[in-house]
């Protein structure tokens, strides 16, 4: 796998462009790079949980050479020859640099004071799947989570497997969360949105959705970031961020921004970099000027409220309390103490109460004079870069830009400047063996290498091309040699698009091996392995060829790019603005230019022995570690690399089995799009349907593009039937993972993206991209399944690795309270846990004999949507069931998840969660669950929480600082409907109780001012939510999602949307105050989750302690056993009757009610 290489050789995606054309526009353009990866975020959305770090590299150019230059319309850059949108550039008269995008193409350019024009943010009801990934966050309100399992595939944790994701449960290690959360490309919701109308206002007929609005959008960088953070108080850069959006001179409520965006289903976000902060907001279009004023006063007049000081520490500290979960930035918190003293690398950017409040105390210092003199030293309007996008006149958007931006202060001073600071890592403590105890049960290889800053070698992209190199996958790799000796199952290289290890200052280089048992023992001969690949690549030297494929692999993509989310768009171009110089912002990280083999043999060179560190982490190492970091308490130890070992290295000589990759046959060609073989239709149409075998199909006609997507179910009732059962299809997955990746990587890098994932209702196999070569994967993923084989060895190492995978998600509490809920409410469900507890008894045998009966009988359902005809959709119908040659399943075995009726009143589960005795992180869900769903539940559900995420955001978060992270979110639980409110807590700070007694007074609070909610407000709360279910569609796979989700849950509802608009219209501000009523406090049927860390405001007191006697392996590893039970807790002096806690989740469900199987349908 790839780190760094943006779009490119990160693996799924490449980009490039042979037969661009050469369409340029006489202004500024930019390219569909990911948000740069930002280590520490403050969000808040309407529809998504603010998780705004993408991970997509880039070798970004220098802040400062792109402003040296004037932005004016004489700049030339390159742009995708389909993007309609057209764009301008300016500079402010005080220096402030800004592009415009004006998106009209397809819309209506009639009067933004036209309410038919309006544009609203999306708050699609996403819902949440049943199967949703267990390493899956679950999203704040506006997206209503389906927990229905035909709808999420995205289960990586759950033994599903995608492309280029680690064997132990991590994700390619490419981003901020290296073993964190993979970003579900496949969170396929039922696609429904939202819409409005005022109760007892004037009922307006309802209109056919055009899907041609769009939201508004802007984003502002600041050149700087915590490496400017003073060295007596560290974190300041980060903890600014964070005050500047509390309050204004001429908008002065500390929450007034927040209501105002929230108000209109939009979203806020900002984030600190190395050498960079980013601000960004979407909004719909009518309020959009409104917006930009609102956002320029934080940068004009803030007023940085003193009072609101400490509070917004309490804030920063959670959200560091929260990373101290994530392996990734304690490693990055270890390598920055190697640096040389005083280099900002070293510093601690994220900041704490001991950083920001104890120690400056202590020492006599001023926080707040100091954070409002680093506001007027550092955000000054020549550091600033502002994208701003709406469907409006480029003249429109201009005028409003100078009015309302032109107020920022200069104060002519000069950028900050680190290109100075070379060599950070030239220091003796980076030139060693570090041994260190990570938080997941893993074995993990890093080296690394410091090399001097790449930035002006962006045409060339050096690092890229040893990074395709490095990190593929195919026959002569790395990769391949070190699985074929069950030594390692993920590898990736590169570096990501963080500051921290991409800035002017240095470049890093990482190589990242997950290492097996054996290859954990042996890991020096797993380096050696690396150095006889770099010796070889030496040997050979560049290849021009090589250059040019990847080139003309990037250059197809951005040909054929499709469009992202504005707030996406416009924050990637902020940032890239930062970075590249003017006429390459569009194309600057993506686009490969010039072929220059010295500077990579220049780059290649530098990856010795001899100037390497070597970072080996595990369990194991507990008892020797005898170090600790200070921020994160990372146990550590540091030695002298073996002499003899690195002689041996020094001297690498090339075994046979390494060489270069062979061409890519992966690679497209044809790009015609085809004419249709049969009458269209805007939605799916099924042209094959027999027992147990349907085929839907839609010819795409709406973006025009040479890709396709192709899913298909195999539904079967087999895995859910036991826990080992659900472990056999883990295992199953991975084995299939694990044969294709050699053969399968190149298409992965071709542009081509597959995923096969496993369910307890069966498997779902995913492929898409350009529709010429789409056929050969599919193909090749079909024959692995058809004769699916497995050796003893392999068995073995995929077994151990989902053992850890399984308790990589244990130890998360907010995974394991998901888990836990869904336990109590479906009827069956194994969790990790129980898998955890039988995967040792399974055998190879019993492998093959579940292959062989998952294979026997099976129903298949897929849909093709693309550029494909009718006929050729047929063909892989034809293709899957001819090679799974299965029968079809009797009737009414179509497996189904069922729900439980809660019971009235409230129940409480409490467990003690399985992460480290130090870790003080408690996760609380307070469940309310309804009942059946239908469309009007959904909707009027949807109305509440659209009503309380702001005020509970703010409640519970800013004024409270219960957690870092609070949001409340409306459910479809396999067709039954609720709602929860989520906080992430600190047990060091609040009892989960307390959390608990504070959301249900929140929520009587609310329900008291719900029923004073004016019929004007609660206009504009319907229109928020119609508007957002008109937002067009960015790329052909969103609509495919919403279609899929629809096939995938078996409902076929394709017009969902307007079904729910005719809902939205039709619900009365009593129809919602009475249900509020009904749901939360008339019959309330309420589940309370908590997993609860260690902390002294806790005092659990066991109730049911299922959990084994601990039972350590030698070296301190976690043992399987110590985490196949759970630990049930009531409270002391709690005033919830115990009877009310779940001691046993199975004796509790016995007593309960079934629902019947319900579609929520029209």
């Amino acid at each position: 796998m790839i780190l760094s290489i943006s779009k490119s050789c990160v693996s799924r995606t490449i980009n490039s462009c042979s037969n661009i054309s050469n369409v340029y526009v006489k202004t500024l353009a930019f390219c569909d790079t990911v948000h740069k990866n930002i280590k520490m975020s403050k969000c808040k959305s309407s529809h998504g949980n603010g998780q705004s770090n993408s991970k997509k590299s880039k070798v970004p150019f220098s802040l400062r050479t792109f402003l040296a230059g004037e932005l004016d319309s004489s700049n030339l850059v390159q742009k995708p020859p389909d993007d309609k949108k057209t764009y301008r550039a300016l500079t402010l008269a005080n220096g402030l640099h800004a592009l415009l995008i004006s998106d009209l193409h397809g819309y209506n350019t009639t009067s933004s004071n036209d309410e038919e024009s309006h544009v609203t943010a999306v708050v699609t009801s996403q819902d949440e799947h049943d199967e949703e990934e267990m390493d899956g966050s679950e999203g704040s309100v506006g997206d209503g989570e389906d927990e229905s399992e035909g709808e999420d595939e995205a289960m990586d944790a759950e033994g599903s497997v995608s492309s280029g994701e680690d064997l132990d449960g991590s994700k390619d290690e490419s981003g901020d969360d290296r073993e964190e959360d993979k970003e579900d490309d496949d969170n396929e919701g039922d696609g429904s949105g939202h819409d409005d109308d005022g109760d007892g206002g004037v009922t307006r007929k309802p209109k056919k959705l055009t899907g041609k609005k769009k939201m508004s959008a802007a984003a502002l960088a600041v050149g700087v970031g915590s490496f400017a953070d003073p060295s007596d108080i560290p974190g300041l850069a980060h903890f600014l961020e964070h005050m500047v959006f509390m309050g204004s001179q001429k908008y002065p409520d500390e929450n007034a921004f927040d209501a105002f965006i929230m108000g209109y289903g939009g979203t806020n976000c900002g984030s600190t970099d190395c050498e960079m902060t980013v601000f960004e907001f979407e909004v719909q279009q009518q309020s959009f000027k409104e917006g930009l004023d609102r956002f320029a006063q934080f940068f004009t007049h803030p007023l940085l409220k003193q009072d609101a000081t400490d509070r917004e520490v309490q804030a920063v500290h959670s959200e560091f309390q929260s990373s101290t979960n994530n392996d990734t930035n304690r490693m990055e918190q270890l390598l920055g103490s190697m640096t040389k003293p005083d280099h900002p690398l070293g510093k601690f950017m994220w900041g704490n109460e001991q950083s920001l409040i104890s120690t400056p105390a202590a020492e006599g210092i001023d926080v707040y004079a100091r954070l409002r003199e680093f506001h007027s030293r550092w955000y000054s309007a020549q550091y600033m870069t502002l994208v701003v996008q709406s469907q409006e006149t480029l003249d429109t958007l201009e005028t409003w830009v100078r009015e309302i931006f032109s107020s920022i202060p200069n104060n002519g001073l000069p950028a900050p400047i680190y290109h100075h600071l070379q060599d950070p890592f030239d220091t003796e403590k980076h030139r060693k063996l570090y041994k260190v105890v990570p938080l997941r049960n893993t074995h993990q290889l890093d080296i690394m290498w410091s090399l001097p800053c790449q930035l002006n070698h962006y045409r060339a992209k050096p690092l890229e091309c040893l990074s395709w190199l490095i990190g593929h996958e195919g026959k002569g790799s790395i990769l391949s040699c070190l699985k074929k000796k069950l030594w390692g199952s993920s590898l990736s290289s590169g570096n990501d698009d963080s500051g921290f290890e991409h800035s002017t200052t240095h470049a890093m280089f990482m190589i990242t091996v997950s290492l097996s048992e054996e290859g954990h023992q042996r890991f020096q001969d797993v380096i050696t392995v690396i150095f006889e690949y770099l010796e070889m690549l030496r040997r050979e030297g560049p290849k021009e060829w090589i250059y040019n494929e990847i080139k003309t692999i990037e250059d197809n993509s951005f040909r054929f790019k499709e469009e992202v989310d504005p707030i996406e768009y416009v924050q990637q171009l902020a940032s890239n603005m930062q970075f590249f110089p003017a006429e390459h912002v569009l194309t600057g990280d993506q686009l490969f230019y010039d072929y220059e083999p010295r500077v990579i043999s220049d780059c290649l060179n530098l990856l010795t022995p001899d100037r390497m560190c070597v970072i080996v982490s595990s369990k194991q190492y507990e008892p020797v570690c005898n170090e600790t970091e200070p921020w994160y308490k990372t146990l550590y130890q540091a030695e002298d690399l073996d002499p003899s070992w690195l002689t041996k290295w020094m001297q690498s000589e090339p075994r046979n089995e390494l060489h270069l990759p062979a061409p890519n046959r992966f690679m497209a060609k044809d790009f015609t799009i085809k004419d249709p073989d049969c009458p269209l239709s805007e939605e799916p149409v099924m042209i094959t349907d027999s027992p147990c075998n349907r085929l839907w199909y839609k010819k795409d006609t709406k973006f025009n593009v040479p890709k396709g997507y192709t899913k298909f179910r195999l539904a079967s009732p087999l895995p859910n039937s036991t826990p080992i059962s659900l472990a056999c299809m883990d295992l199953f997955i991975h084995v299939i993972e694990h044969n294709l990746n050699e053969v399968a990587y190149a298409a992965y890098a071709a542009d081509l993206s597959y995923s096969i994932r496993g369910l307890p209702t069966g498997v779902i196999i995913k492929i898409d991209g350009f529709n010429h070569t789409l056929p050969l994967l599919f193909d090749t993923v079909v024959g692995h399944i058809a004769e699916f084989d497995c050796t003893e060895e392999l068995f073995t190492l995929v077994r151990n690795l989902v053992k850890k995978m399984y308790t990589n998600i244990i130890i998360k509490p907010e995974k394991m309270n998901r888990e836990l809920r869904l336990q109590i409410l479906e009827e069956t469900r194994w969790t990790p846990v129980d898998r955890l507890g039988v995967i040792d008894h399974i055998t190879r045998d019993d492998l093959l004999n579940f292959v062989a009966n998952f294979k026997q009988t099976i129903c298949i359902e897929g849909l093709v949507q693309g550029n494909f005809t009718s006929a050729e959709a047929r063909d892989f119908l034809v293709k899957i069931r001819t090679r799974l040659d299965c029968a079809p399943l009797l009737q009414g075995v179509y497996p189904e998840i069922r729900v439980m009726t809660l019971p009235l009143g409230e129940r409480y589960c409490a467990v003690k969660s399985f992460t480290e005795q130090n870790n003080v992180n408690t996760d609380v869900v307070s469940y309310f669950q309804d009942g059946v769903g239908d469309c009007q539940k959904l909707t009027l559900m949807n109305i509440v929480c659209e009503y309380l995420q702001e005020p509970c955001f703010d409640e519970l978060r800013t004024r409270q600082q219960l957690g870092y992270d609070v949001h409340i979110q409306y459910t479809n639980t396999n067709g039954i409907v609720g709602f929860y409110v989520y906080v992430e807590t600190q047990a060091d700070k609040f009892s989960a109780d307390h959390v608990t007694k504070q959301i249900d007074a929140f929520l009587h609070k609310y329900s008291n001012k719900l029923k004073h909610l004016s019929i004007k407000d609660f206009g504009k709360l319907k229109h928020a939510l119609i508007v957002s279910r008109q937002i067009a569609d960015n790329h052909m796979g969103e609509e495919v999602d919403r279609h899929w989700s629809e096939i995938g849950n078996r409902t076929y509802v394709f017009d969902r949307l307007e079904c729910e608009v005719r809902c939205l219209r039709a619900a009365t501000l009593k129809h919602v105050q009475d249900y509020f009523h009904q749901v939360v406090l008339e019959n309330r049927r309420k589940l309370v989750v908590q997993v609860i860390g260690c902390g002294p405001k806790e005092r659990g007191v066991v109730i049911s302690d299922q959990a084994r006697e601990p039972c350590p392996k030698e070296g301190g590893e976690i043992c399987a056993q110590d985490m196949s039970r759970l630990t049930f807790l009531g409270h002391h002096g709690s005033t919830v009757n115990q009877e009310k806690y779940i001691k046993n989740i199975t004796d509790f469900k016995n007593d309960l009610y079934v629902y019947p199987v319900v579609k929520i349908l029209r």
